[in-house]
């Protein structure tokens, strides 16, 4: 599976939802909280006020960073006061354009029993790849929750990572399809890792 830099794919994080009065409201974090995919690599809290304050009132964002480059990674959350504001939010306001991207918010999920095993440890992507490239790669799947991108002293990316999908069946979606598979050029390994430490593949892959 090759990627392309630039390329955005177009995916709604309904965790399998069609409406909002269908989500199970006690998995969620707190009905004021979004999590936002497809962020731009340089946005600012700025603007991601600006295009979401129109909804109600902002009382938190958080922009996930590479530590390496302090680059955007793909994906935050934001909070708003009510949560009719943040419903209104995802109304509204899912799909928007923000830079070169189209932003996709949904309730941010706080941890369940089918989180267990969605935890995928990726190497061999070679250290060209950036944070939202692994962010929009795995998306293809379900919803990613978090990415670490391991580095060495220096800073250099390591080839190596670890994504958070939202749920065990995902992240079994991903390894299966990305596992032994080509990316840039270069054939990668995934299998599913809880404890985030970076032990090597065997030679065969898994």
């Amino acid at each position: 599976m090759a990627m392309r830099g630039g390329r955005s794919e177009s995916v709604t994080f309904s965790l399998g939802f069609n409406h909002l009065s269908e989500f199970p409201l006690d998995r969620l974090e707190s009905p004021c909280r979004l999590i936002m995919n497809f962020l731009p690599q340089q946005v600012t809290n700025e603007d991601v006020h600006g295009l979401f304050s129109q909804f109600g009132t902002i009382v938190n964002i958080k922009i996930i960073r590479d530590k390496g480059t302090g680059l955007c990674v793909g994906y935050g959350f934001i909070e708003f006061a009510r949560a009719e504001e943040a419903a209104m939010a995802i109304r509204l306001g899912n799909g928007r354009e923000l830079g070169s991207k189209r932003v996709k918010v949904w309730y941010s999920r706080k941890p369940t029993p089918d989180m267990k095993g969605s935890n995928v440890y990726l190497q061999n992507y070679g250290p060209e790849l950036e944070g939202w490239q692994l962010v929009e790669l795995f998306s293809k799947f379900g919803t990613v929750i978090n990415i670490n991108m391991l580095r060495d002293k220096s800073g250099k990316s390591r080839g190596a990572g670890f994504v958070r999908m939202d749920t065990n069946l995902q992240a079994l979606n991903a390894v299966n399809a990305l596992n032994g598979s080509l990316l840039n050029g270069r054939k990668i390994f995934a299998k599913i890792r809880e404890t985030q430490v970076s032990a090597p593949f065997p030679a065969q892959g898994i």
